[in-house]
This record gives C-alpha cells, structure tokens and sequence, in this order.
C-alpha cells in the first residue's frame, strides 16, 4: 500500500512539473483589451509594468520598457508569432518562452531598440533584458545540436570549373540589372542594365526599353532582375513595376518595390512553366528595409537541373561603392555540397544558418552557409 501511495505521489508531482506555463489558469490574455487592460491597452512607446500574470498572445505595439515586478509574469502564447521591440526589460517576476517539457516551437523575436548611451541601467546596460535577484527567466525553443564536426574534409568550390556564368554590375549607376539564362546549359545569354538615376523626364523611353528587354527574352529562359545599388525614382516608375508583376505572376500592385525605395531587392523567375528542382514555385523574391548598419543582401536562388542560379543585390551603408548587382550559375553539388558529420543532423532545417569555422584557420574566416533540403538527384536529369 505504501509503494502504491508512493507511485502515485511520484506520477501527480511529475504531471505537475511537466505543466506548459502557456496553460496557468491564471494567465491573462494580452489580447483581452477590455478585461486585462481594462480597455486601455499597452500603446506606442509606452513604460509598461506588468503586475499580474499575463499570455502575451499578440503581437504588442514598440514599447519604450517593460518592467514586471515580483508578482508579474509574462509568458509567449506558443500559437502566437510575435515580434517584440523594445529598448529594455526587467524581470523582478517572471518571464518564460517554453519550458524544459515544453519548448516553444514557434518563431519569436526580441529587438532592443535605442542608442548607445541612452539609458543608464547600470548592470543592465543601455539596452538589455536583465533579472533581478528573485527574478525568473526561462527560454526553451525546440531542441537542436548547436555544434558537431566534419565526418571528412569539405569539398572545395573551384571557381574556374565549377561557375558556368557568373556577371557583377561594375557601374555607377543605379538601378535594375536584368539577366536571361538558358535553362538547359546555364548559359547567361544577355543581359542589360537600366539606370534610373537620370532625369525623371527620361523615364517613359526608360520605361519602354525596359518592357521591351522584357519581352524580348525567350519564354523559357530563367529571367533574374536584381536592385543595383538603389532605385532612384525621379520619375514614374509604375510602367516597370507593372512589367516585373506580369512577369513574375504576381496580382497587378503587389509587387513589394511599390511600398518604397529604401530596400534590396532580387527576382527569379521563368517565362514558362518548366521543372524547377525543390519548388512548387515559378518565382521566387527576396525584399529586404535597409538595415541600419552593415549590409543588406537579397539573395534568391533556384535549382534548374544540375546548375543553381544566384541573383544578388547587395547594399553596404559603411561602403556604398561595394553596394551591386549580381548573378551567378554554378554547378549545384559544388556550390551546395552535401556535408557529412560524426552526428545526427536531423534537428537542422531547411534555411537555418550553418556557421563553418576550422582550428587551422583564424576565427575571421569563418564562413556562413543557409541549410538547404537534400535534393533526390534521381529528379535531376
């Protein structure tokens, strides 16, 4: 009777443990206005003190602060994609992302907003997500092998036998670079510049030839376009967007080059459907803000056969000269090589940063790689 009494003691303090602390009857939805904030919720820059327990279960307007006392807490709702800009926080109470038996599988972010110097906290710093004495912080996002090594030696990518085509815009200027490759070899069959810093009374003849260039490539080329350095607009610009809609298959006014001028952007796309390996896509885009310091790369690639295509557009606010335009076709298994590890990589996805680093080399040269989906190459011919 007593090994019974035990067991049980032992299953209802480990059901316990393992609670979510997204499930605390106690939790009061941020996202109830009415009732949690008492139809006054947390504004734009506000100094927020959280009192109570709270189920951050919307997305919140840029806070100035966020302090929660000693009997606050606040706990991402793991259903709920936030992203959270603030210039500080002090936990007094209790701040949990997931637990150890709970991992918050969902993506979430924290930005710190502010200058250097501007707030005086201290041990905390100028901007800063610190705990008191007393105070709780818990982050538990889904389990991933942080580091491993090399099974064998990485292949080397030779730039003279494995770039079937390659072009980096060397000009001045600014605006669209537009490339036509054949889908078969690779081969980068044209390609034009349009420079759109020039008088904005010269815009519909711009406008014109760039349609035209446009129209001109064959149906079944790969057709990449990519922001070089930036796009002025001195005059009317609708013509060209209208143009990289149809082309790209997008509803008239979506494309995102209308919303403003300060971004990177690159397109791939083809003029007819044809087998794209590892996409349901015929267009793929990347738009990125300018960010405010270092660079800002757009970077979009597809994979035709055995060959990837890369279209860059890169800006450098520290070196505007490097800012370009570029494109690249390389052999796929080269350029992507499949990497072999002494571990299990499972927990890796598709796009997660992979940091390649070696003890021979100086810690400046590590190399940065996104994870791609290993292709079945049967598909490939």
């Amino acid at each position: 009777m007593e090994l019974l009494k035990f067991l049980f003691y032992f299953i209802l303090i480990a059901a316990c443990a393992a609670q979510c602390p997204d499930s605390d009857a106690n939790l009061l939805k941020w996202s109830d206005h009415a009732g949690t904030w008492s139809g006054s919720p947390p504004a734009e820059n506000d100094n927020l003190t959280i009192t109570q327990p709270i189920l951050l279960d919307e997305q919140p307007p840029t806070l100035y602060s966020i302090v929660i006392t000693a009997t606050g807490k606040l706990v991402w709702d793991p259903n709920t994609e936030v992203h959270l800009k603030v210039h500080w926080v002090q936990v007094d109470g209790e701040l949990h992302i997931g637990s150890e038996d709970c991992p918050f599988l969902s993506n979430t972010h924290i930005t710190f907003l502010g200058n250097v110097e501007e707030n005086n906290l201290g041990a905390g710093g100028d901007k800063a997500l610190f705990v008191t004495a007393g105070g709780t912080l818990e982050i538990h996002g889904k389990p991933k092998l942080s580091w491993t090594k090399f099974a064998q030696t990485a292949p080397k990518f030779n730039t003279e036998t494995d770039v079937i085509a390659s072009q980096i815009e060397d000009t001045k200027k600014r605006g669209l670079a537009v490339y036509s490759i054949n889908p078969t070899t690779g081969e980068l069959v044209d390609s034009a510049f349009f420079n759109f810093l020039i008088n904005g009374r010269k815009y519909p003849d711009l406008i014109i030839s760039f349609v035209n260039f446009l129209d001109g490539i064959p149906d079944v080329n790969i057709v990449g376009i990519a922001i070089h350095k930036d796009l002025p607009r001195r005059g009317d610009i609708t013509g060209a967007l209208e143009a990289i809609e149809i082309l790209a298959g997008q509803t008239d006014g979506t494309n995102p080059l209308r919303d403003t001028e300060d971004a990177m952007y690159s397109l791939l796309t083809t003029k007819k459907h044809i087998l794209i390996i590892g996409s349901t896509s015929m267009s793929k885009e990347v738009y990125l803000p300018l960010k405010s310091e270092g660079k800002t790369i757009a970077e979009v690639s597809m994979v035709f056969a055995e060959f990837i295509v890369v279209v860059t557009s890169t800006f450098d606010i520290n070196r505007r000269d490097r800012s370009k335009a570029e494109v690249l076709v390389a052999v796929d298994l080269k350029y992507r090589p499949v990497l072999n590890f002494i571990e299990d990589v499972s927990t890796w996805e598709t796009g997660d940063t992979v940091v390649i680093a070696s003890t021979d080399y100086d810690w400046r040269q590590a190399e940065e790689r996104r994870n791609f989906p290993l292709i079945d190459c049967r598909l490939c011919g």
